[in-house]
C-alpha cells in the first residue's frame, strides 16, 4: 500500500476488489475465450495464461495455442463486466509499450 486512504476510500476500494474477485471466481470456462479471460484474471500474465491453457489442451490431445490468441481475446470488444475490467487493466498495463 502506497498510502493510507481514508476510511470511505478504503471501503469503496474493498467493494471494487470484492466485485472483481466474485466476477473472476464465477466466470464460466465453457469456451477457449472464457478460459483465457478467467485465467488471465488469476495470473495477470499472457505467458502464464497461455501455459495453463496449453497444459489443459495437452491432456485432451489438442494443439497448443499462441499468446496472440489470449491477447486478442482480451483486446476484443468487452461483452461482460469481467472482460471490461481485464481489457481496461491490460490497456493501462501496456500503455508504455504502445506509446513508443
Amino acid at each position: 500500500m502506497k498510502r493510507l486512504p481514508t476510511v470511505e476510500a478504503a471501503i469503496k476500494e474493498i467493494e471494487v476488489l470484492q466485485n472483481f474477485v466474485d466476477l473472476a471466481n464465477n466466470h464460466p470456462e465453457k469456451r477457449l475465450f472464457d478460459k483465457a479471460l478467467k485465467y488471465y484474471a488469476f495470473t495477470g500474465s499472457l505467458k502464464e495464461t497461455t501455459k495453463m491453457i496449453n497444459d489443459q489442451r495437452e491432456n485432451h490431445d489438442l494443439p497448443p495455442i499462441d499468446e496472440h490468441i489470449v491477447r486478442d481475446a482480451i483486446l476484443s470488444k468487452p461483452e461482460k463486466p469481467l472482460h471490461k475490467l481485464l481489457r481496461s487493466h491490460y490497456m493501462i498495463k501496456t500503455r508504455p509499450l504502445r506509446n513508443r
